[in-house]
């Protein structure tokens, strides 16, 4: 199906295109038309339930604003990245209502009358227009691309983060029966309506889940640069760790802010122990000079 190494979840896409390219050369029953309409309905349902996840971070972040200065910046790419993620599903979803008002609509309990019908889904999104068609699959890639490219800018520099976007949003060209094809004309020909809008609500789905995971890091930005602590101690820096007869101790006297839940890091020397936060360092003297530790 694909030339190269492909992901788990784009096994598993090719594999469904395997099989409903397979049912093509049969008479598709209403049966699996049915299953199919099934498929998209689940599909759906795990695709609102991301949305109302969303939903809560956006308000969160929103809820920042009025008490945390940092929050503005981040609230206002978090308004970008809805807008652009908004835009982009309902580009999807209106290939969708437009094929299914071209094929005949929905009937009384809700199944797509034009279940079987291949002719005007394929003119409606593999065939180009100097043809006749309308070749909305390619537009949908290309917009999907500049969403990809969007979302990879909001990173902030997260490798891991704008691996998975590129993985999520890959539209290659595959090899199919050892002929190169476009991602559309790959993914989409040949292919009834019911088989076909499922491809379609997949692609909202990852539209997304890619969206909540990016509203997500832009929470956690919020704070990212900030020290947080949780405790306070007081301390004693000497000037001198040892006083001659009548000389004078000198000492800085103060109140130390750390956090209990995370230890510090340290360069060029390791601690005996770290507890709480605090590193234990117990070195012995050696050689003379002015000696530098970092931490």
């Amino acid at each position: 199906m694909a030339s190269g190494k492909i992901s788990p979840r784009q096994k598993m896409i090719n594999m469904m295109y395997l099989v409903l390219t397979a049912m093509l050369a049969l008479n598709v029953s209403k049966d699996i038309l049915r299953v199919l309409a099934k498929l998209d309905l689940g599909m759906n349902a795990t695709v609102s339930t991301v949305e109302r996840g969303t939903a809560t971070m956006y308000q969160a972040i929103q809820a920042q604003v009025s008490e945390n200065p940092r929050a503005i910046p981040v609230n206002e790419r978090a308004k970008e990245v809805q807008k652009q993620s908004e835009e982009v599903f309902a580009m999807i979803k209106t290939a969708k209502e437009e094929m299914i008002t071209l094929t005949g609509g929905i009937d009384e309990e809700g199944r797509y009358k034009g279940a079987d019908n291949r002719d005007i889904a394929e003119n409606y999104l593999v065939n180009d227009k100097s043809i006749g068609g309308k070749g909305m699959a390619k537009e949908i890639k290309e917009r999907l691309i500049a969403y990809r490219t969007f979302l990879e800018s909001q990173t902030d520099g997260d490798e891991t983060m704008k691996a998975t976007i590129a993985e999520t949003f890959t539209f290659d060209d595959e090899v199919v029966e050892g002929k190169k094809m476009s991602w559309e004309r790959a993914t989409f020909a040949e292919l009834p309506l019911a088989g076909i809008i499922p491809f379609l609500t997949d692609l909202q789905s990852r539209v997304r889940r890619m969206e909540a995971k990016t509203v997500e890091h832009l929470y956690g930005q919020i704070d990212a640069n900030t020290l947080k602590f949780d405790n306070v101690r007081a301390v004693v820096m000497p000037k001198s760790t040892y006083v001659t007869q009548g000389d004078y101790l000198e000492a800085d006297v103060f109140l130390a802010a750390y956090d209990k839940g995370r230890n510090p890091q340290f360069i060029g020397v390791t601690p005996q122990s770290v507890e709480e936060g605090v590193g234990k360092i117990r070195i012995q003297g050696s050689g003379n000079g002015s000696k530098t530790l970092k931490g």
